[in-house]
């Protein structure tokens, strides 16, 4: 069998890792489609600043299946300053550890790899076909898998093009080093990508103003993370529970799911109360205050949920269409607060320079406007005005196909071929468990697959190692057991 795989960041390599270390790779000619000429780090654990660092402990983010502590041992060789289960990694060392434990498989006989982006894909015969940014074209695939990566930065204002608008702001260091300490500067998004900009410019420019970080809502914070609960985790709830629950009511009622939560929280000594996010959840206040006093119970919490975490999609999937809606409704925004966490060192560095006048929190944005000058006017609800000279964009990824479309020519040819169909919540909709593209036309398109950020709407609350390498292992299974 031939297949390709689009991009070489941490599913790329885990797909090929997968393949090359199994008996039957002999049966196998993999072609590697990577423009650049690094392997197995893709955009997210690229070389950068030390600013920029993982929210996963480093006891959590093992690429060996059967040793979960492979991370740490390899950072007691080569950095043993982080080789602490609490840790939280630079991305660029995670990036080293990714490239020594997988890169090996790179170079095998079996694997060829192009260094060459990929910009459209076409169908005839049930065989694929892939054009290269030299306009060439490629032999006949049986299989491709899209590792692709994550969607664009979301331009919520509609500034792309800007000249002092920076869309992506990855690498940081390559990014953000050349700003003027006279600029006015403002990052759009209060998330860990916006910390991690935040701390490289309080660290290395002196500006003359201070940095407005700003946010459309008021209560802008997700919650802190601390060191983890060492602690013994309960839970009923894993495969076969969910298997249990499917077989007995051919689905997984929200209510069901809930009392079981409530009775693992319970069972592991944690008050309900903190899973209640009150109105000042998120804001200034409450997170200053979460960081100056310890919380045994969120700790324990944050533990339990990195435990629920491999199961959240199969969970997800399992629910009724309108269990789904329900669950988006009423608790996914109490969830989100600790899926996505900012590591209390991030939050330290952003109150200190709080504090010290070099930061502004601006809540309620409501529009910024491209000024005669090309610097930026922000009003907010309250009709506020803030003006700024350069805009950092930290504000999310766009998960709007069709505005998506505009900012990666690969994806709009997929979509122009109607070879993908955006999924009703958001992204691109592939079929669950197997992942493979869903067409608007003819539905489930077999051996081509989709991975990552963009099915995150699907593989629920998949911004995250351990459930991106899972799926590329499985899938990596899977065909294989076709041959």
């Amino acid at each position: 069998m031939k297949m390709a795989i689009v991009g070489a960041g941490l599913s790329g390599a885990t797909l090929v890792n997968e393949f090359v270390h199994h008996p039957t790779i002999n049966k196998l000619q993999i072609d590697v489609c990577e423009p650049r000429n690094l392997l197995c780090v893709g955009q997210a654990y690229q070389p950068d600043t030390d600013e920029a660092i993982l929210n996963l402990h480093a006891q959590d983010v093992s690429v060996k299946p059967g040793d979960p502590s492979d991370t740490l041992k390899w950072l007691d060789e080569h950095y043993p300053s982080y080789a602490d289960p609490h840790a939280f990694l630079p991305r660029s060392i995670y990036g080293e550890y990714l490239i020594d434990r997988l890169g090996g498989a790179f170079e095998h006989p079996h694997v060829h790899v192009i260094q060459r982006g990929i910009k459209d894909l076409k169908i005839d015969s049930a065989k694929y076909y892939l054009q290269s940014d030299n306009e060439l074209w490629s032999d006949a695939y049986d299989a491709v898998f899209l590792s692709i990566g994550h969607p664009p930065y979301a331009d919520y204002y509609d500034l792309a093009g800007q000249p002092n608008f920076i869309q992506n702001p990855f690498p940081i260091q390559e990014k953000l080093q050349h700003i003027h300490p006279t600029q006015r500067v403002g990052i759009i998004g209060t998330s860990l990508s916006a910390m991690d900009a935040l701390k490289f410019l309080v660290h290395h420019i002196q500006f003359d103003e201070p940095i407005q970080l700003l946010s459309h809502i008021d209560t802008p914070f997700n919650s802190v993370k601390k060191s983890r609960d060492l602690g013994k985790i309960y839970s009923a709830i894993n495969h076969n529970w969910i298997d249990s629950q499917v077989k007995k009511w051919g689905h997984l009622p929200l209510n069901q799911f809930i009392k079981t939560l409530k009775s693992d929280l319970k069972e592991n000594q944690i008050d309900l109360e903190q899973l209640k996010i009150s109105e000042s959840m998120g804001s200034l206040k409450s997170v200053e205050a979460a960081l100056k006093h310890d919380e045994p119970e969120i700790n324990k919490l944050q533990s339990y949920i990195v435990y629920l975490n491999q199961f959240f999609p199969d969970l997800y999937q399992a629910l009724t269409p309108s269990d789904r809606d329900r669950y988006e409704q009423d608790y996914a925004p109490k969830f989100n607060r600790y899926l996505s966490q900012i590591p209390a060192e991030s939050f330290d560095v952003f109150f200190k320079a709080y504090h010290q006048g070099q930061v502004d929190l601006v809540s309620n944005i409501q529009s910024i406007d491209i000024q005669d000058d090309e610097s930026f006017l922000v009003t907010t609800q309250e009709n506020k005005q803030i003006a700024v000279d350069l805009l950092i964009n930290t504000a999310g990824f766009e998960f709007d196909v069709t505005r998506a479309a505009h900012h990666d020519p690969f994806v709009k040819n997929l979509y122009d071929r109607e070879i993908i169909t955006p999924y009703y919540r958001g992204g691109i909709h592939v079929s669950w468990p197997n992942c493979e593209v869903i067409r608007p036309r003819s539905g489930h398109q077999p051996n081509l697959y989709l991975l990552g950020h963009w099915i995150s709407k699907i593989q629920y609350a998949n911004n995250n190692i351990l459930l991106i390498q899972q799926k590329a292992r499985e899938l990596a299974r899977n065909l294989i057991n076709q041959l």
